[in-house]
């Protein structure tokens, strides 16, 4: 079964979560933040006013103009194959911007190494065309996680199809240039998940959640601390066999007992993709991929994995 979803015709909810969890903290500027604020004041007072079952029109319409606002980019492409990149769909790609949709992205990363999740993402999407040939909005499919009831057996997934238009919000993931073209998949993407889960900001979710509602299969959710959850080395290198998708999500501020996360570059409250393991000296390390883009962690010692981070996250493609 499919539904459709229109993003013109998305409620926001009113459960707005906290703003700027694993958001790049240089950014935005101290003007964008006052934008950010007021527009978040202007979205409370909306929503405060709404009746029940009244919809917003856009869901994004009210973070207003510039970086945190829709806007175009030039010469946008949905796959380019830079330089740089082996394939046309590249981790490189993701470069998470004003937002704390760091859960998304990380998904989005998992899926660009390796050719059943490349295939995953050209598939989801659907470009729409007006008669002239001009892109005018992309059509996406996500999954809707149906769990049985009492939760005996496994959970289904029903399609969705989430349409969205061509103006391409920037200021959130930022699209990848070259002189040429702006390579826009991420964006669009980032989007439609946001028009689906009805949260335009996306400051902070669950990686699991994501990578259902992406790929379509069941994901899992592995608490990291000292007292229950387990995650060997074995069952890492078993994952990263198989193509999973692993990320780790480090500890919020409060959860740190025994020093702060920055001592490997890590940002709290933040989600990595895992991109291999190395052995040092007998000692094994996980490798880790910033969804910014930029600002890499150092490579993890396995055994201080539960020092840093609150959870693990998997998801499969195959």
């Amino acid at each position: 079964m499919t539904t459709s979803i229109d993003i013109n015709a998305v409620r926001r909810r009113s459960d707005y979560p906290e703003d700027g969890a694993g958001a790049p903290p240089s950014e935005p500027s101290a003007t964008e933040r006052d934008e950010r604020a007021a527009a978040l004041e202007r979205y409370e007072s909306l929503v405060s006013q709404m009746a029940p079952g009244a919809a917003i029109r856009d869901p994004c319409e009210w973070l207003g103009p510039g970086p945190t606002g829709a806007e175009a980019v030039p010469y946008p492409a949905l796959f380019v194959r830079q330089n740089s990149d082996a394939n046309a769909i590249d981790l490189h790609d993701i470069k998470q911007g004003y937002l704390g949709d760091c859960y998304v992205l990380a998904t989005l990363g998992g899926l660009t190494r390796t050719s059943e999740g490349r295939a995953i993402i050209q598939n989801a999407i659907q470009e729409n065309r007006s008669a002239t040939g001009e892109v005018v909005s992309y059509t996406v499919t996500l999954h809707q996680p149906e769990r049985p009831l009492l939760g005996l057996g496994p959970t289904t997934f029903k399609d969705v199809k989430v349409t969205v238009s061509a103006a391409y919000v920037t200021g959130h993931a930022f699209a990848r240039t070259d002189a040429n073209t702006s390579e826009v998949w991420p964006l669009v993407m980032e989007r439609a998940y946001a028009a689906y889960d009805g949260r335009w900001a996306l400051c902070g979710g669950v990686v699991s959640s994501a990578m259902q509602i992406i790929i379509g299969k069941e994901a899992k959710h592995i608490g990291l601390s000292w007292y229950r959850g387990s995650y060997s080395a074995d069952r890492l290198a078993g994952d990263l066999a198989a193509g999973k998708i692993v990320t780790f999500a480090t500890k919020r501020d409060d959860e740190q007992v025994d020093g702060s996360a920055a001592a490997h570059y890590l940002r709290p409250g933040h989600a990595y993709l895992v991109t291999g393991t190395q052995t040092v000296d007998g000692e094994l390390y996980v490798t880790l991929h910033n969804p910014w883009d930029r600002d890499e962690p150092e490579p993890v010692a396995f055994d201080e994995l539960k020092r840093w981070f609150a959870a693990v996250d998997i998801g499969t493609v195959r």
